[in-house]
């Protein structure tokens, strides 16, 4: 479960993690497919995946730098 934020918050990193879980993002991916291999659900897989995107975003913030895959 998401905590905190309103409905449109939540949503919008619903989608965030689906779409780079799907498309672009590595890091996200191989998260998503570790958690589905070892027999997690895809809601499972996909709210860890939404707490990973949070924590990259956190430390964009503090460091005030883009992001960059391969530093992460």
């Amino acid at each position: 479960m998401v905590c905190g934020g309103g409905p449109s918050v939540v949503n919008l990193l619903y989608m965030a993690a689906m779409v780079t879980c799907r498309h672009n993002n590595k890091i996200i991916r191989e998260v998503y497919s570790r958690l589905r291999n070892s027999g997690k659900t895809g809601k499972v897989a996909l709210m860890a995946c939404i707490r990973k995107l949070i924590v990259i975003l956190n430390a964009m913030l503090k460091k005030k730098q883009p992001f960059c895959e391969l530093n992460s």
